[in-house]
């Protein structure tokens, strides 16, 4: 064996104290963190045909800016490590969703509602119906839709633009 030498200790003495140091500061100031995005997420394409089911979202699409709270949990509670503790969103936010509720004859009906900031309760909420012997085509606020078909149950459309 090789003879341990007072320099060699006191240099791997050096090092665990980095070490402990690093990883206690890492512990410390890395277990939270804030993540700002802006959003702007729809569900639909434009000009592809989509169907939807009575009672189910057509078209959802949210603009505004959220951020993310989250705390380090560790590897082992989350597959990522990290937990949300908590969203915040601006002002400006806007989660803006259109439902079928179904028809009959040449006639449909869809609810348009309107949430800001994150709330779960609408800002606004219409319920429109429609007539498609007239025009199978419909505009909602700034959606314009194309129906392929549509009855009690669930519709075909094409999301024209927004």
């Amino acid at each position: 064996m090789f003879p341990i030498r007072f320099k060699d200790i006191s240099l791997i003495d050096t090092w665990l104290r980095i070490l402990l140091v690093s990883t206690f500061a890492a512990l410390v100031f890395g277990c939270a963190s804030t993540a700002r995005e802006t959003k702007s997420n729809a569900s639909y394409e434009i000009g592809k045909e989509t169907a939807a089911k009575i009672g189910t979202p057509m078209l959802i699409r949210e603009e505004g800016t959220v951020e993310k709270k989250r705390r380090w949990v560790g590897l082992l509670n989350s597959p990522d490590g990290w937990e949300t503790i908590g969203t915040e969103y601006s002002d400006d936010y806007k989660r803006m969703e259109l439902i079928y509720r179904g028809g009959s004859g040449t006639k449909i009906n869809v609810t348009y509602r309107v949430f800001r900031a994150g709330s779960v309760v609408p800002e606004q909420s219409e319920d429109l119906a429609f007539d498609l012997s007239e025009s199978g085509t419909i505009v909602v606020q700034s959606f314009r839709i194309k129906v392929l078909q549509a009855d009690e149950s669930s519709i075909d459309y094409i999301v024209l633009n927004y």
